[in-house]
């Protein structure tokens, strides 16, 4: 399962907002480039990355996709396989597009918008249905790229076609940052037969950091100017709001197996990067010439929130 982090600016020695994604299970590793486009609609493509492989719309285990809408790197029928078949499609940008990279999701465009996804559990997964629910995160996410030089712009977007255009596959946490702010954005199916999905997204404070890893993390939902959600959400309130998110114990799910283990998880990466970094590099890391050794400190208050105070506060 994917982790991942986010750093607020002013949490970082260089002041870069910084954004990093395990991706887990991945059929198809390729990091391609996507080009600028201009075209009078935009196609919307099924990902194996939300339900596994989906022969309906021509995925394979090895491609995500095939085709040329997102370049002639993504054309691989000479492989054999035919020409994925889209969901559905969107109106065109206007203008041209941003380029990007992109992956089993997408991860960076050339305006400097970052984004990092987790799978979270959710009480349901409904698969995709043309007309009804045809955006999975993966292809919001590169739909984001394509349009958005910034991460509020990205979360206003990506929510308002979920409203529109529905939502299928498994609960999503996206992390969206840009030069200057992060954020944090949770989504997943509203209905098993229904559309439109349901979303919330918390900016993170520019001095503190946030990991997400397959559980959803947004509990305190008050309308305010660093939160974005779906108006359904915003009139009924947290509750109603936590309870369609995040699956019961007893049905359980992904989430809440997460947060049972996630303590004993931090505290093995501690005892192991106690052993590996500081018994065989002292404590230091090098840059440069063997010989200009630097000393790598963790801020005490990162340190609390993990709640193992036993790891080492210094490598």
């Amino acid at each position: 399962m994917c982790t991942t982090i986010i750093v607020g600016k002013n949490a970082t020695k260089d002041g870069s907002v910084i954004i990093a994604h395990s991706d887990d299970d991945v059929d198809d590793g390729r990091v391609i480039r996507v080009p600028s486009f201009n075209r009078s609609k935009r196609n919307v493509y099924y990902d194996n990355a939300s339900l596994g492989l989906n022969l309906k719309y021509n995925s394979t285990e090895i491609r995500r996709y095939i085709g040329t809408d997102r370049g002639e790197a993504y054309n691989t029928v000479s492989e054999g396989h035919p020409v994925s078949t889209p969901l559905g499609s969107i109106p065109g940008f206007g203008k041209d597009t941003y380029a990007y990279f992109d992956s089993s999701y997408g991860i960076a465009n050339e305006k400097g918008l970052l984004i990092g996804e987790c799978t979270c559990g959710a009480k349901i997964s409904p698969g995709p249905e043309p007309g009804k629910r045809i955006f999975y995160s993966a292809e919001l996410s590169r739909v984001a790229l394509e349009r958005c030089t910034g991460a509020r712009e990205a979360v206003e977007l990506i929510g308002s076609l979920i409203l529109n255009y529905g939502y299928y596959g498994t609960g999503e946490t996206l992390l969206l940052g840009d030069a200057e702010e992060g954020w944090v954005m949770e989504m997943c199916a509203h209905e098993e037969n229904g559309s439109a999905g349901i979303w919330v997204a918390r900016r993170v404070p520019d001095d503190d950091f946030f990991v997400a890893a397959n559980q959803f993390r947004i509990r305190d939902i008050r309308e305010n100017h660093d939160l974005r959600a779906l108006q359904e959400i915003l009139e009924h309130g947290a509750e109603t709001a936590v309870n369609r998110l995040i699956s019961e114990k007893n049905t359980a799910g992904l989430s809440e197996f997460s947060h049972d283990h996630c303590k004993k998880v931090i505290a093995e990466w501690w005892k192991q990067a106690t052993s590996l970094i500081v018994k065989y590099n002292d404590g230091c890391t090098t840059t440069g010439p063997v010989s200009i050794m630097n000393r790598v400190d963790y801020p005490n208050q990162w340190l609390h929130k993990t709640d193992y105070f036993q790891g080492p506060t210094e490598y």
